[in-house]
């Protein structure tokens, strides 16, 4: 398999979470359960508002002493204002320090991870760590010398992301979907026995009473077209959906994409005239083809 080696991640931001209350105060914000996150280990999670909608999907992260939320870098400067708002009396402190990430296809058979990444690990200054157990991403954060020593490859990160049916949410998509809608739920983002969180019990009715009537599923065209984050997903000429994230490469355009699950058999396309049709493209892991199954 072709490695991809210290490709770095512009795009790609981290949020220092330090001080006593930090397990306590994530806890009450994230729909993973904080404390099952090892030191050194990650988790993937999300921040929904009070109506259960999400902020962003990332990744949690416990490493040297702090909890760190590895999210889209252009929805970092919001996310720290807001987590200020609901500090209180907590003692945390909510910083963005000079970090930078990269990211590496991984052979699962292959140990450690840390090999994929040509950074220096002997210092703390460095961690990677596994996306999910149903792809073979893996990232790595670094706060050490030399931030910038690779190129950046955010299409390649975008891609294969999509390809894992891992949802990012940017600055168009926020608050347009519950967890459930992106798949939390399949990837193990999602804690249904934590307790009280920010937004949980608009989750958990969604679970409890199965109107899981929308999921995220990956499509491909057969071409070059726009696309992106926030756009609209027809089928047979109604509207049908919205794009999670989108990408064109070698003359086709791949995507992931919040449908209703009734309209799984119709005739998709970007635009409600089917010109640009749409083939369906299955993800690493099982997700619900008729409402029998939600």
């Amino acid at each position: 398999m072709t490695q991809t080696l210290n490709n770095s991640l512009a795009p790609l931001g981290a949020i220092r979470i330090a001080g006593p209350d930090r397990a306590e105060f994530l806890q009450g914000q994230l729909t993973q359960d904080i404390y099952a996150v090892q030191p050194g280990g990650t988790l993937l999670a999300g921040w929904a508002s009070a109506k259960g909608r999400l902020l962003f999907t990332g990744w949690v992260l416990d490493w040297n002493n702090a909890y760190w939320l590895v999210i889209p870098g252009e929805l970092i400067a919001a996310t720290v204002s807001r987590l200020k708002m609901f500090t209180l009396r907590a003692q945390i402190e909510i910083e963005v320090p000079a970090s930078a990430l990269y990211w590496a296809e991984v052979d699962s058979i292959k140990h450690p991870i840390n090999d994929f990444f040509n950074l220096d690990f002997s210092e703390n200054e460095a961690v990677a760590f596994s996306l999910t157990d149903k792809s073979r991403l893996a990232l790595a954060l670094t706060t050490g010398e030399g931030l910038a020593s690779a190129p950046d490859d955010a299409e390649g990160w975008r891609l294969a992301c999509i390809r894992a049916g891992i949802p990012n949410i940017y600055t168009q998509t926020q608050e347009a979907f519950v967890p459930q809608m992106l798949n939390l739920d399949l990837l193990g983002g999602i804690s249904f026995s934590k307790g009280c969180y920010v937004g949980q019990e608009i989750v958990a009715r969604t679970q409890n009473l199965g109107r899981i009537k929308r999921r995220m599923y990956g499509f491909v065209h057969a071409g070059r077209t726009a696309a992106n984050p926030g756009d609209a997903i027809w089928a047979d000429g109604r509207n049908a959906g919205v794009i999670v994230d989108a990408l064109t490469a070698d003359d086709r355009t791949e995507l992931l994409a919040v449908v209703r699950i009734e309209a799984l058999q119709s005739r998709f396309s970007l635009d409600d005239a089917g010109v640009c049709a749409l083939s369906r493209e299955l993800l690493p892991y099982p997700v619900p083809e008729s409402l029998d199954e939600t």
